[in-house]
Order: C-alpha cells, then structure tokens, then sequence
C-alpha cells in the first residue's frame, strides 16, 4: 500500500509554503499509479471549505481504496478523512469540528448571502460526516451541536461518535517537524494563526478592490501596520522573507 502525507493547511493556491491544495493532494494521490491502495497519513489544522470540499471529492472519486491515519485532523481536514473509505485514527491524535467561518466585507446584502454560504457548508460538511455517524446512532442534529460548541475529541471519543472506524495500535504520540509533541494547545494556535493571516490576506484583498478615495491615509497605514507586524513574526520568518513581504504591502500605495 503506497502511502501519502497530508501535512500542512488546506487552501486554494500555496502563499506561505506551508499549504496543500487539491491540486498537491491529486497529483501525490493519482502519482506513479492511479488505481494501487493508499494510505493518507493526516496531519492538518484544517483551512479552506472550498479547497477541502474539491479535495473530498478527489478522493471519493479514487479508483483505489484510500486510508486515512489520523495524527491531526481539525476544521476542514476532518472533512477529507471522512471521504476516504476506512478511517483509523492514532490513539494520541487530536480530532476536531466546529462551524465554518468567513470574513466579509460589504453591505447588508453581501453580509446576508455570506450568511447562506455559511449555512450551505455546514450543512455539506454534516453530509460528508453523517453515513458513520449515524451507524453509531449519533444523528445530524447532534454533529451539529458537536460542531457548534467547536467539540475536541481524543481517539476514544471520535470512535465513539462515528467519526472514525477504529484506533491504530502502537503508534507514537504525533510531533511537528520540530520533534514536539502536538497538543490541543498546539493545534488551536495553529487554526488561529491561519485564520488571522487569511483574515489579512482577505483584508489585502478588498482593499485593492474599493474606490482609493474611500480610504484614507490612515486606514491603510494601520492596515500596512498589521500586516507588518504579522509578518515579521518569528513563526513566518522561514517561510517569506520580511523584505518580500513589504514589497508586497507596499503595492497597496
């Protein structure tokens, strides 16, 4: 069984270095064979709806049979565990599901649609957990109140619930690149700093989209202020160098 690491953040297109994108996860899926059994070894802190859906669909769409082996799954990577046909999980991986997220911009009617998209994704991601777990009788309503109260589970509790088929045996405790052990700590910080850096990225984003004359100085100097200061962080430095990314801010003058 030929085996795939599902590391890093789920997104569209790569920006920091640190992402997969379903492009990534189809071309190490369908690489030197397209129909052998595969083994996706899961190590993410979720990301993108969008990305993890086309990803959930690649690999149901799989000719061979596809394994998840959980070390960390949250947010949207649970949604690509649930796609694959057996789901084991490490008896000191961390499992987690919450309600989707956005950033909007815009009025009273762009907010509301973002409302709807919003209610649209909970509802599919129920979808791509309900088959297992309403074999262990826990039924959509409760994977919403699961997903609502933003619910950590270790691997007793996630094979309890249905969301996966059994636990591995004499597996060590999942670490990071770095040899540290992970932790519920751990990977909040990490959901946190993608969303805080998507945030901008989104931020970024919409400001080069407005009129120029309905911003004034000083909303793009806190915006450049910010950004700066996420950017020179120590977590980002071996990503993109601090230089780089000023000349990307610097763009917005």
């Amino acid at each position: 069984m030929r085996t795939v690491n599902f590391n890093g953040y789920i997104d569209d297109e790569v920006f920091w270095g640190d992402e997969i994108t379903p492009e990534i996860l189809h071309d190490s899926l369908y690489g030197p064979a397209d129909n052998d059994d595969v083994t996706l070894i899961i190590n993410s802190y979720g990301g993108s709806c969008s990305a993890a859906r086309k990803m959930f669909d690649d690999i149901r769409n799989y000719p061979g049979k596809v394994k998840a082996q959980i070390q960390v799954a949250a947010s949207s990577a649970t949604s690509v565990s649930a796609a694959c046909d057996e789901v084991e999980m490490t008896p000191m991986g961390i499992y987690m599901i919450h309600l989707p997220s956005t950033f909007a911009w815009g009025n009273q009617n762009d907010l509301k649609n973002e409302i709807a998209v919003l209610d649209a994704y909970t509802e599919a991601i129920i979808n791509s957990y309900a088959p297992r777990c309403e074999a262990k009788g826990v039924s959509r309503d409760d994977i919403r109140v699961l997903m609502d109260a933003s619910t950590w589970m270790d691997a007793t509790m996630a094979l309890q619930k249905g969301f996966v088929d059994s636990i591995s045996e004499a597996i060590p405790k999942a670490t990071n690149a770095a040899g540290r052990a992970i932790d519920r700590a751990y990977v909040q910080d990490k959901i946190e700093t993608w969303e805080k850096r998507t945030r901008n990225r989104l931020m970024r984003a919409n400001i080069e989209n407005v009129n120029a004359d309905a911003l004034t100085k000083r909303d793009l100097d806190c915006f450049r202020d910010e950004m700066r200061e996420l950017f020179s962080s120590q977590q980002h430095t071996n990503l993109v160098s601090a230089d780089q990314l000023y000349k990307r801010l610097n763009l917005l003058k």
